[in-house]
């Protein structure tokens, strides 16, 4: 594993684990389809990306720092799923805790004007009741899917996240009346506080 260079700081975000439910019997085909409760979830944005006027960009030298980062930070998080979508950046951050915790991502292309339906299966897919019991699931998105999927899992309405901003890590865990508790924290080096992300948006 590769070392963190000085400056770097690391938070790890430590976080209640919630327990699967069972699926639905045969017996109870005429009552509504349970859903899993949500696991705990790290949702983070994908790290520095190289500024080659491509539509699928690689990592920039900060930003696979950044991803090494992201490995060390939850080293001991216990993530049982990862989450990304296609695009490299998004792959590449993931890579070095998948490597790590001996995971195969699950890979989910976002189609031309499909948002929508991207979030909605990144949320059917953490709350799959096929997951591990204990699951954590890391999400790796993108400045406009990171905020809508916090919301779509029970966070707070945030607006896109700021382009400067690959530092920000929010860990989401539900408490036993099935509300979400939401937890920001950083990792890697840290962006200046006046770019990162604002409720009032980037400016």
């Amino acid at each position: 594993m590769a070392l963190l260079r000085p400056g770097l700081l690391i938070v790890v975000a430590a976080a209640a684990l919630a327990a699967l439910m069972l699926p639905v019997t045969a017996a109870q085909a005429a009552e509504p389809a349970a859903v899993a409760p949500m696991p705990t979830v790290i949702l983070v944005r994908h790290a520095e990306k190289v500024d080659d006027k491509t539509a699928d960009p690689v990592l920039s030298a900060a930003g696979i720092v950044r991803a090494e980062a992201l490995a060390v930070a939850l080293k001991d998080a216990g993530v049982t799923n990862i989450i990304t979508t296609s695009l490299q950046r998004a792959i590449l951050t993931a890579k070095p805790i998948a490597a790590l915790r001996r995971i195969t991502p699950q890979v989910m292309t976002i189609e031309r004007n499909g948002l929508k339906q991207h979030i909605g299966a990144v949320v059917a897919a953490v709350r799959a009741p096929n997951l591990p019991k204990n699951a954590v699931v890391l999400v790796v998105g993108h400045s406009n899917t990171v905020p809508l999927i916090l919301a779509a899992l029970g966070g707070p309405t945030l607006p896109q996240m700021c382009e400067s901003d690959h530092s920000t890590m929010y860990v989401l865990t539900p408490d036993a009346s099935g509300s979400v508790k939401v937890i920001r924290s950083q990792y890697g080096l840290l962006a200046p506080p006046d770019l990162v992300q604002h409720p009032s948006g980037c400016g």
